[in-house]
Parts: C-alpha cells; sequence; structure tokens
C-alpha cells in the first residue's frame, strides 16, 4: 500500500524476496488466489497501485483484493473502475469485500452496486461470511444475486448473527466451522459453484497464547473441507 507502510502490515511480499516467494511456491506446489490489500482512499491515487499489481501477476494471482473507504459514491466508482481497467491489463480481477468496518462499502447489496456501477467483467464480491452476518446479510441475500456478482468467499465462524459497525476484534480472532454458530453451509449453498472459497481463519490472541499456526491451519481447513463436503450449491 503506497504511503501506508506505517501500518506495519503489507508488503509481505516485494522485490526483494519475490524470488523466494516463486521457489517456494514451486517446492510445495502452491498457487497464488489472491494479492491483497488495494483500499480505495477518500484521498488516494489508485495509479500507485500499479506496481503491486504487478507484482501480483509475477506470483500468478488469479485476484486483488480491494476494500472501499471513500464515502464519495461517484468518485469511489470512479476509482474502482479504473482499479478494475489496470487489474486487467495484468490479468487479474477484482474482488470487491465489503465490510461494516469500511465506511465506503458496508453491505452486500451495496457491493452489488457498485458491480453494476463499475460494470466491468473483471469485478465481483468477496463473501466474507464473518462481515455477511455481521452487516445484517443472510444466505437468502446472497442467494438472490446473479452468479456473475461473485468473485470469492471466505469461510469463517463465529457466534451469534447480530449485526454490528465495530467488530474488528472479532475480525483478528475468528472461529473454525463448528466452533461457532454461523449458518455457513446455507452461505455456501447459496454462492453459485463456480465461487472460489478461501480459508480466513486468524486467531491471533490463541497464537500469541503459543498455539501453532501450522496446527490451527490444518485442522482449520480439514473442518473446511469438511464442511463444504456436505454442501450442496444450488446454481
Amino acid at each position: 500500500m503506497p504511503s501506508h507502510g506505517d501500518r506495519g502490515i503489507f508488503p509481505v511480499v516485494d522485490a526483494s524476496n519475490k524470488s523466494n516467494m516463486l521457489a517456494a511456491m514451486r517446492d510445495h506446489d502452491i498457487a497464488v488466489s489472491n494479492v491483497e490489500f488495494f483500499p480505495i482512499l477518500p484521498m488516494g491515487n489508485v495509479a500507485d497501485f500499479r506496481t503491486g499489481l504487478a507484482l501480483g501477476a509475477e506470483l500468478g494471482a488469479a485476484r486483488a483484493v480491494c476494500h472501499i473507504h471513500d464515502t464519495d459514491q461517484a468518485r469511489a466508482v470512479d476509482a474502482l473502475g479504473q482499479l478494475a481497467d489496470d487489474a486487467a491489463g495484468f490479468g487479474l480481477s477484482i474482488g470487491l469485500e465489503f465490510m461494516g468496518i469500511t465506511p465506503g462499502c458496508t453491505s452486500l447489496h451495496q457491493a452489488a452496486w457498485f458491480v453494476d456501477q463499475v460494470s466491468r467483467p473483471n469485478v465481483g464480491i468477496a463473501v466474507d461470511m464473518l462481515h455477511l452476518v455481521r452487516t445484517g446479510g443472510t444466505a437468502t441475500d446472497v442467494a438472490g444475486l446473479d452468479s456473475r456478482y461473485f468473485s470469492y468467499a471466505q469461510i469463517c465462524d463465529g457466534q451469534g448473527s447480530g449485526a454490528s459497525s465495530d467488530y474488528m476484534g472479532e475480525a483478528l480472532n475468528r472461529q473454525k466451522p463448528g466452533d461457532g454458530d454461523f449458518p455457513m453451509q446455507a452461505i455456501i449453498e447459496a454462492l453459485p459453484l463456480s465461487c472460489a472459497l478461501d480459508v480466513e481463519i486468524p486467531n491471533f490472541a490463541l497464537f500469541e497464547q503459543g498455539q501453532s499456526t501450522e496446527a490451527w491451519a490444518i485442522e482449520a481447513v480439514a473442518k473446511c473441507r469438511a464442511l463444504i463436503s456436505q454442501s450442496h450449491p444450488s446454481h
């Protein structure tokens, strides 16, 4: 994220370790799905993201993740359209992730509105189960949208179905399938069969207590595979 290095999160991969990353991917037969993230900010310039998009393309990524923080809808639509065009030049699609904690796009229906407004074939919605539930969305809402609206989805579990605009702590400390009560199977079945599925289940509180990240990841993937095997998408 240009001009936002003070956040201390990104980049994880850059020119200095790109070769090592590519070698590790080859050695372990791993491919890159998403590169993240490319936020649309009120005073931002999406052209600054081209270097990151180019790196993502070099890594073989399928899509770039976008959050909209700008509440000026016309300006945000223009920026998203430019980002989509830039991404297309690198062979990438855009996954627009709505969240209750990003003021420019806070719901599934608002994300669908943006997809309609930008009208680019490489822009689709990212449905994170936590964000869907915490913004008041349902599996029925997901099923009500045509398959063309969707880019990918993210699996995690949590407690309760209440909407919230302040759940960052929960976003950083998620639960594996079966450890909460989210309607995960219903959401998966509401998504189109073509929708890619991610496993996003960090739990920094447990990691700080000594929980093995490798063991956590192995169990999370196993539980997600079991969930998926029991689900039957309808379209």
